[in-house]
């Protein structure tokens, strides 16, 4: 049994994104700027159509991970080529996905940076 204090308040005024000056934080980015940022060399053969199918079912649950350093993605390949064909396609927008300026934005973490992507 995970034993709590009753005197410790939870702080309820920070924002659920994050604090921009702690780093990693979520950013909703438009889904043609995010087609740019993946890497060709991605060496995975992604299922797109299950991952379509994942988030026609349960909607966009998990965020992209920008590499701050190289302005590459370094998760999230897959999604992003799953995003682009549902909109090609005219699917209609997932949950969790917004929609800024005829574009769809997607949540993806920034702030992070890696000395490599290998």
């Amino acid at each position: 049994m995970v034993q709590t204090d009753p005197e410790r308040r939870v702080d309820r005024s920070r924002s659920i994104q994050g604090d921009p000056s702690s780093g990693a934080r979520i950013k909703y980015l438009p889904l043609f700027d995010l087609a740019n940022m993946v890497d060709v060399r991605n060496a995975k053969d992604h299922d797109l159509g299950s991952i379509i199918t994942s988030i026609e079912r349960f909607g966009f649950v998990q965020p992209l991970i920008l590499n701050e350093a190289t302005g590459k993605l370094v998760a999230g390949h897959g999604r992003v080529e799953a995003l682009v064909a549902m909109r090609a396609n005219g699917s209609d927008r997932p949950a969790r996905i917004r929609e800024l300026k005829n574009d769809w934005t997607v949540p993806v973490v920034v702030g992070v940076s890696f000395e490599t992507e290998e």
